[in-house]
């Protein structure tokens, strides 16, 4: 390649590496920062949601606490609880009037849209305000069973009696004595569940807040689905960290297949998980928008820069014509080829500056030539001991090792590189070897005996040494390992013989 050419290529290389480096780092920050930003926000969101639903959830529960705490509702719960029989008179009276004087009118607030009353001990639904429900026993159920003793919410279920899903709020209703006669239980409106995790996205096409239950079930209609309460499953890595207690961010694909950058947050009331998800492809275009306008400015800087770089090439490519010449004997190796001139200008300084690189290349070729002849005799040390050869720093990155390590564990050079010792070993001798080797940082020097586990699964018992070198001002473990099989045998054999001796004098 001519000189003019080398130099418009080099123009062009100064022009645009530093170019695309800049835009690079203004992308790599910009993806960082709306990163950053999105998850501050969708975590906000799951927080705000998060209280919202804490206070639907004890307004629930203090409104059905004080219509639970009412003398009359007392009073009529009572006398339900003592007849138990509609042909009563008095229980026909109370059933009249708790339905039609206090639960009738709480459903005109909004917050349930069922309110029904169980008697102890069997949970017989007493009185209710959807009709179907009265006479039929809820003894086994947890918001009739805790009910009994506290307020309690029962979290988001299929109803087969209603065909629909329900969440249930209950609480006693005791007697001036204190004594449970009854409970008060509400059917929550999950119309409100789903209104509180609807956001207002403003802009937003792919913002979506929802909830799930610890069975994987939509608890609240998502933005892009319908009907999916308690009906569409979901599965996706932001769920199972949510529902197994945990808060934080993720990135994976949502219920849709959708790339998202989403946020978890665990309800444990509830037994339920807040998700806010938003597309990837939303988040990050405000730094595509600005990818693409860095790529055009390149575009043009490369232009500029090849018109400009042609230019001057031109100006400077004949004089340094006359330096081509000893540039290639030199380039050949010829290091004792002298190029230098006594000009004053750029040109002999560069010619000049050929002779000084000639004679440094000759002292770096004997320093090389010197370096590779010591670690050619000590990668001969090595492969000529007995046992197997290691090194490596705290980190545990194998750093030289001999042909025996090789042949012995049956892994190739390139997979020891990326390996840790501890690899190597399994069960109880693992743990072993990480305390011995945490030691040999610490104390200086020790020895183990263990089994290493080949590539193949064999186990071979070997004795083991290391020793804490410092080079550099850094640590490293340096030892040999040694095959014990032989060893091993013979304690065997000495450990049987011993047996059959016990044996017989016995």
């Amino acid at each position: 390649m001519k000189i003019t050419a080398r130099l418009t290529i080099l123009f062009l290389l100064m022009t645009i590496v530093p170019t695309a480096i800049v835009g690079y780092i203004g992308y790599d920050i910009g993806k960082q920062t709306i990163i950053r930003e999105t998850e501050e926000h969708l975590s906000s969101i799951n927080i705000s949601k998060s209280r919202e639903l804490y206070r639907w959830i004890q307004n629930s529960k203090s409104s059905i606490e004080e219509l639970a705490q009412r003398p009359l509702i007392v009073q009529y719960a009572s006398v339900m609880a003592a007849s138990h029989a509609m042909q009563d008179s008095s229980y026909r009276e109370a059933h009249k009037n708790i339905i039609k004087d206090h639960l009738n009118p709480r459903l005109k607030y909004g917050i349930f849209i069922e309110l029904f009353v169980m008697c102890s001990p069997h949970g017989h639904i007493s009185a209710s305000t959807d009709m179907k429900q009265n006479d039929k026993y809820r003894n086994n159920r947890r918001y009739f069973i805790d009910g009994q003793s506290r307020t309690y919410v029962e979290g988001s279920f299929y109803s087969p009696t209603l065909e629909q899903p329900s969440m249930i709020v209950s609480t006693p209703i005791k007697d001036i004595k204190g004594h449970t006669v009854a409970v008060l239980a509400g059917r929550l409106d999950l119309k409100e569940l789903s209104d509180i995790m609807k956001l207002q996205s403003g802009r937003s096409q792919t913002l979506d807040t929802y909830l799930v239950n610890s069975f994987n079930f939509f608890v609240s209609e998502p933005r892009f689905g319908k009907d999916y309460i308690l009906k569409q499953a979901v599965h996706t890595e932001g769920t199972a960290a949510g529902l197994s207690g945990k808060e934080g961010i993720g990135f994976y694909n949502n219920y849709r297949g959708v790339p998202v950058i989403g946020a978890y947050k665990w309800q444990p009331e509830l037994r339920m998980c807040i998700l806010t998800e938003i597309s990837r492809s939303e988040a990050f275009a405000p730094v595509e928008r600005h990818m693409w306008m860095a790529a055009g400015s390149v575009i043009a800087i490369c232009v500029a820069g090849a018109l400009l770089s042609m230019f001057f090439a031109r100006t400077i490519s004949r004089p340094l014509r006359v330096l081509s010449a000893g540039a290639e004997e030199i380039g050949s190796g010829n290091l004792e080829c002298k190029v230098g001139t006594t000009a004053k200008d750029e040109i002999g300084e560069l010619s000049r500056a050929f002779d000084r690189m000639a004679e440094e290349l000759k002292k770096t070729t004997v320093s090389r030539d010197e370096l590779s002849r010591e670690r050619d005799f000590s990668d001969s040390v090595m492969n000529s001991l007995p046992g197997v050869f290691y090194l490596f720093d705290e980190q545990g990155h194998f750093l030289r090792w001999n042909k025996n390590f090789e042949m012995v564990t049956e892994y190739s050079p390139e997979e020891i590189s990326k390996m840790s010792p501890l690899d190597l070993f399994s069960g109880e001798d693992k743990e072993l070897l990480a305390s011995r080797i945490k030691d040999v940082f610490i104390k200086g020097e020790e020895t183990a005996e263990a089994y290493f586990v080949t590539k193949s699964g064999r186990r071979i018992p070997y004795y083991f040494t290391g020793i804490r070198a410092n080079i550099g001002s850094r640590n490293f473990l340096v030892g040999v390992g040694i095959d014990i099989t032989l060893k091993k045998q013979n304690e065997e054999a000495l450990l049987s013989l011993s047996e059959r001796q016990e044996a017989l004098l016995s």
